[in-house]
């Protein structure tokens, strides 16, 4: 009876020690992905090329999976809409303005 209990223990025991084990080597991943979402962040931060590489690496994963696909240019392109909508339209209301009341 002690030797089946005696072998019921190092069973738990080395369930537990590759539990631990799998544990450990899931944390290392986990630091080497972090590791390298922070150096991708550094990169990008400091040069925009590279950003817009990583952008078009992820469309080109999504284009794959979908059938149909409109890109528009970035926010900056939009930002630029605006402000030569908004310039637009305040060239228009001092042109009238100025109609309106003579100096």
């Amino acid at each position: 009876m002690m030797c089946g209990a005696i072998l019921s223990v190092r069973r738990v025991c080395a369930d537990l020690q590759l539990i631990a084990l799998q544990d450990v080597i899931q944390r290392r991943e986990e630091t080497i992905a972090m590791r390298s979402l922070l150096n991708t962040d550094k990169v990008t931060e400091d040069n925009p090329m590279m950003l817009r590489l990583k952008e078009l690496k992820a469309l080109e994963a999504i284009s794959g999976e979908v059938d149909h696909l409109t890109v528009h240019d970035g926010t900056q392109g939009r930002l630029r809409k605006v402000i030569r909508r908004m310039w637009a339209a305040f060239m228009v209301w001092k042109r009238n303005s100025v109609r309106k009341y003579p100096a």
